[in-house]
């Protein structure tokens, strides 16, 4: 009787042994996959952050980049300065003005320009339905192609809703381009983009058409291969890129 009392006891005790070594593999496999969900958390953030860092490089890539046309002295052209007239009219939409500084590229047959602060005295420069004119001092670029338009997304209004540019050569007034926007500048408004290539016409009337794409994007079926970062895509064709 005492012996098999004794067994008892001890298969009690054994069994309780083997449920408490199975508690612990549970909380440690459960430990495991919080760390591991944590780790695949850090590493969408930091996807996210290089995401932004690319799409800057983009810009920075094409302005470093950049090459003139094949042509004679463009270099000595290039280095003459020359006086532009910027004229940028701001659209009839509601919250169309903007407080944030507002800068321009101009990207033209002999190079490009720096960026270029369109500052103005007046406090109601980009106000709604506004035309702001501009006279900007910088190098000779030639027949311009495109222009970067963009703000620093400062001010209590940031946001901007540009309708379209207009460039003058202030010494040769014939040349004249016109680059057509119709759409936000803003990280709130639209596509949240505030930088704008716009693409040149030196005739007000057949201005760049616009056109509507759809791009399909396949995720590849791996553990942790989806992203909470902002994606941007260009497209290059024939006549210009987005």
């Amino acid at each position: 009787m005492g012996s098999k009392s004794k067994n008892k006891k001890g298969g009690d005790q054994v069994a309780v042994d083997e449920e408490d070594v199975k508690k612990k593999k549970k909380d440690k496999k459960k430990k495991g996959s919080e760390r591991g969900e944590s780790d695949e958390g850090t590493k969408k953030t930091k996807g996210k952050k290089k995401k932004i860092e690319n799409y800057v490089e983009i810009y920075e890539n094409e302005l470093r980049n950049y090459e003139p046309e094949n042509m004679e002295n463009y270099e000595d052209e290039y280095h003459k300065k020359k006086v532009y007239e910027v004229v940028t009219i701001t659209g009839d939409e509601r919250g169309a003005g903007t407080d944030a500084n507002v800068f321009i590229t101009l990207f033209g047959e002999y190079g490009i320009t720096p960026k270029i602060h369109l500052a103005s005295k007046s406090r109601t420069a980009f106000e709604r339905s506004k035309t702001d004119v501009f006279r900007v001092r910088t190098h000779n670029v030639g027949y311009l192609k495109k222009i970067r338009i963009e703000h620093d997304n400062t001010g209590m209004n940031a946001s901007w809703f540009l309708d379209r540019v207009v460039i003058t050569d202030v010494i040769r007034p014939h040349l004249r381009f016109y680059f057509a926007c119709n759409n936000w500048l803003s990280r709130e408004e639209g596509d949240g983009l505030y930088v704008r290539d716009l693409l040149a016409s030196m005739d007000q009337m057949d201005m760049p058409k616009y056109n509507k794409y759809v791009a399909s994007v396949f995720t590849a079926d791996m553990k942790a291969s989806g992203t909470d970062a902002d994606v941007f895509i260009n497209i290059f064709g024939e006549f210009g890129d987005t």
